[in-house]
């Protein structure tokens, strides 16, 4: 009788192991030299630019960039893509909540971007191009790219974009397929894979949350760092991976209490709102 249990025993040992093991090759990313990725974790960088809580500095603006410049944070900034395949920085779907036209950023021209105002202010969406022009590789950038129904076609404009652009940046996305396709046609960049836990109220399947969630589809990428909600800080994957060398970064840190959290959790920080210490 003992000797079956002790088989059942090592056999359900086994097991496990063979489980942690998948479970760590699905979640693993890729770790670069220190020296190549030192520039992201002593940087903090300013959430869609350094914008006004009040909106008169709109985000994603390059007023808001500027400020970022002016005070040597790195910028992170988010891309779309237009109707007629031009690429904009802005950060919702839908341009309702910035400039009060209920339509989507991809069902919009280029032509009619450049109609629209941000908050009511005098700033418009900018390009992609003059943002990359106003940096000017004087402070870093972490460039997420928004999951479009032109997804690759997105990353390839991206690409393109950046092939003369000499500063400092790296690329971050929640979509593993986009993730995938960095890696795929600019393996040297470092890529980033965006995260959280997700609530009810995603629409995503279920199963994909989760997957997303704990990460289970970094195989896909093997990104460099993981740029994940603070609040959700205690991510059994993401606890995992930072004990394996894999750099982390938190989203959108805005108090104190995000500061404190994040400085002892993360590697570095995307900020808004708040003075991060530097």
């Amino acid at each position: 009788m003992f000797g079956n249990f002790g088989k059942i025993a090592a056999t359900i040992g086994l097991d496990i192991i063979i489980l942690l093991v998948v479970y760590i090759f699905l979640i693993y990313g890729d770790k670069k030299d220190t020296d190549e990725t030192e520039w992201l974790t002593s940087t903090k960088f300013a959430h869609r630019g350094l914008y006004s809580d009040d909106g008169m500095i709109p985000e994603n603006s390059l007023e808001a960039f500027d400020k970022a410049i002016e005070n040597n944070y790195g910028i992170e900034l988010d891309v779309s893509f237009t109707k007629d395949k031009k690429t904009v920085v802005f950060h919702d779907d839908n341009l309702l909540r910035m400039t009060g036209l209920n339509k989507k950023i991809s069902d919009c021209t280029l032509e009619e971007i450049e109609s629209l105002y941000l908050n009511g202010t005098d700033y418009k969406i900018p390009t992609f191009n003059e943002v990359l022009d106003l940096v000017d590789g004087k402070v870093p950038l972490i460039i997420e790219i928004k999951s479009n129904r032109d997804r690759y076609g997105l990353c390839n404009s991206v690409k393109n974009e950046l092939n003369d652009y000499n500063g400092r940046f790296c690329i971050e996305s929640f979509d593993p397929l986009i993730m995938s396709r960095i890696k795929k046609n600019m393996p040297d960049v470092i890529r980033g894979q965006l995260s959280m836990k997700f609530t009810k109220d995603n629409k995503a399947p279920k199963s994909l949350k989760v997957a997303l969630e704990y990460l289970l589809l970094n195989f896909k990428s093997r990104p460099h760092f993981i740029a994940y909600n603070w609040i959700d800080s205690n991510n059994l994957s993401l606890r995992i991976l930072r004990k394996l060398g894999i750099i982390t970064v938190a989203w959108t840190v805005n108090s104190e209490k995000a500061l404190e959290v994040s400085n002892e959790r993360f590697d570095t920080i995307i900020f808004e709102h708040c003075e991060p210490l530097k």
